[in-house]
């Protein structure tokens, strides 16, 4: 639904700030793992349509930045949020199966991921 965090963790890599531009709680996925499930939904397709959630708990805003400050040491204090705008998301989601990469873990591989295309 939005890139922001995303966007918030390649600027810390590249040393520079950044707002989030929402705050509150949402669900954050890791990529490679709903890409998993997305392979596997197409694979057990049936007849008709089928509706899936990625699913998850939620997890505020503060916590992706604490996770990206926790990958990243010398990021800590560069990445903000607007904590007046919220997302209209639901806190939980039910789903067949949630999604289950923890967020430090998420944030802390995609950190690896985004340093790795940094131009030294």
């Amino acid at each position: 639904m939005t890139a922001g965090p995303t966007l918030a963790m390649a600027a810390a890599v590249r040393g520079e700030r950044y707002e989030i531009p929402f705050g509150g709680r949402a669900q954050f996925q890791y990529a490679p793992e709903v890409a998993r499930m997305f392979i596997d939904a197409a694979r057990s397709a049936r007849d008709g349509a089928e509706v899936r959630n990625v699913g998850g708990p939620s997890e505020h805003v503060a916590d992706v930045i604490a996770a990206i400050e926790a990958a990243l040491p010398g990021a800590a204090g560069l990445v903000t949020f607007k904590a007046d705008v919220a997302l209209p998301l639901p806190e939980f989601m039910e789903a067949r199966s949630p999604v289950s990469t923890p967020l430090r873990q998420g944030v802390s591989q995609t950190v690896e991921v985004l340093a790795g295309r940094v131009a030294p």
